[in-house]
Order: C-alpha cells, then sequence, then structure tokens
C-alpha cells in the first residue's frame, strides 16, 4: 500500500502480522495486538473489572483502552462477548451472596459484657442486598437477550394485537352513517 493511499483512507484498517494498525493523519499508527485483547477478554468475562487489567504493566492503560473499544469493531465486538459471559458468573454470584447470611446476625453485649441477645445487622443486610441488585442490574446490560428484562406487547391467538388509527375509524363511522353528514348542526337544518 502506498503512502498515497493512507492518506487517502485515514482511518481504514489494515490487517499486519498478529497487529491491526490503523493509519490516521498525524501521528504514530495505533497499534492493537490479537494476544493482548484475547487476554483482555478472558479476563473480563472471568469478572475482572477494566480498571484492575489496565493497572497490571503489560496492559495498555484505561485511555488506550476505550480509545482501542472505540476505533476497532474486532475489539468492541469481543468485549461485547466477554460480557455476556461475564453475566453468567454474575448470575453465579447471586447465588453466593442470597445464600450468605453469615453477618446477617450479630450478638451485642451491654457494659458488663453480658450479652444482650442477637440482633439484625441491618447494615451487612442492606450491603448484601446492594451487592445483589447490583450483579442483577449489570446481568441485564452485559447480555440483554438472556438476563434483560422482556417486555412484551401482544394479544393472544383469540384477541391479537390490532393497530387502530383513530382518526381512520371516525371518518368509516361518518362516511357510513346515512343519518350523519359532514355539515355543522346549522347548515343541516337549513338544508332539510
Amino acid at each position: 500500500m502506498s503512502e498515497k493511499d493512507k492518506v487517502d483512507r485515514p482511518f481504514e484498517a489494515i490487517p499486519a502480522s498478529n497487529a491491526l494498525v490503523v493509519y490516521r493523519p498525524p501521528g504514530r499508527p495505533l497499534k492493537i495486538h490479537k494476544d493482548l485483547v484475547d487476554e483482555i477478554c478472558e479476563r473480563v468475562a472471568r469478572g475482572e473489572r477494566i480498571k484492575d487489567i489496565c493497572a497490571l504493566d503489560h496492559m495498555p492503560s484505561i485511555d488506550t483502552f476505550y480509545k482501542w473499544a472505540q476505533r476497532f469493531p474486532e475489539f468492541s465486538e469481543s468485549l461485547s462477548r466477554a460480557r455476556a459471559t461475564q453475566a453468567d458468573h454474575l448470575a453465579e454470584e447471586l447465588f453466593e451472596i442470597a445464600d450468605d447470611g453469615s453477618n446477617d446476625w450479630m450478638e451485642k453485649f451491654n457494659k458488663n459484657g453480658e450479652s444482650m441477645g442477637w440482633f439484625l445487622n441491618g447494615e451487612a443486610v442492606q450491603r448484601s442486598r446492594l451487592r445483589f441488585e447490583m450483579r442483577k442490574f449489570l446481568m441485564g446490560k452485559y447480555n440483554p437477550e438472556k438476563y434483560g428484562e422482556s417486555v412484551k406487547i401482544g394479544g393472544d391467538k383469540k384477541n391479537p394485537l390490532q393497530v387502530v388509527d383513530p382518526l381512520s375509524r371516525l371518518l368509516t363511522q361518518i362516511a357510513s352513517s346515512p343519518e350523519t353528514t359532514c355539515l355543522p348542526p346549522q347548515l343541516q337544518q337549513k338544508q332539510s
């Protein structure tokens, strides 16, 4: 590919050996390596946060990560598939959170050190609820086909959904009724 072609098509992705190079007007080319993309997506699928992945020495900065996601459709698609897998891992965590009642109750003691009994630990219960709801929300965003809220609009076989245009219905009623005319009441009286 000649230098002229690179300038005429500035944002075209051109495959290279195990790397994808995007040529853009001034500056050096932005490179993304397939091995690095695969590792990022595997880590995301296992549930690691982007912030934590980008903090590793051999990983791109978080700014570069988001630039890659915007500029490389292949990377964005791989990341979406990894997020869908991550949603399955989050679903498994929901069972753990719901079943873990270890901090739900706490024993309270008076000034003398005598037990006053067991009391509900509202803070731990609320924290568990927050962890549960946050994961449930992310599951719906990461894999909406499987975990998203579905709203179905439609009828059944006996009462199918019909699209009705109220203006057309009114005009049809007016036209089909012999005693109704399109004239105002004052003019109707003068004609008879």
